[in-house]
């Protein structure tokens, strides 16, 4: 809800021909990247539409609340790098944790198997 009310209100003044527009734009958008296979955030492309419409209301570019712009747009870049140390942080933590072969009980393991296969067979 909290989404949809900062786009549908804070970010650009709209009325029903302006959210038409952004949402026209943003369909034709996503639709052209499905045709050529190339990712897209929808939520970034509707907030470009968005931008698009509030940046033609008039020459002094005041339809936009930039503010609420630049914390969306740094709200896009803290997800990507918290993302990127998150996982780094997970598959370091699974990579590098300890496992039977670090600790030698596994080649422990086998030899005593070898020892018993060899009295069973009286080899």
């Amino acid at each position: 809800y909290n989404i949809i009310k900062v786009l549908g209100v804070q970010l650009a003044t709209m009325t029903p021909c302006r959210g038409f527009s952004a949402e026209l734009a943003t369909a034709l958008m996503i639709s052209l990247a499905s045709v050529y296979g190339l990712p897209v955030s929808t939520t970034q492309t509707i907030v470009g539409a968005e931008v698009g419409v509030g940046l033609s209301e008039s020459l002094r570019c005041t339809g936009m609340n930039w503010r609420v712009l630049v914390k969306t747009f740094a709200g896009w870049v803290i997800a990507f790098f918290a993302s990127a140390v998150i996982c780094a942080a997970v598959f370091s933590s699974a990579v590098f944790a300890p496992s039977i072969n670090d600790l030698g009980a596994f080649s422990n393991y086998n030899n005593a198997m070898v020892n018993v296969m060899r009295v069973q067979l009286n080899v």
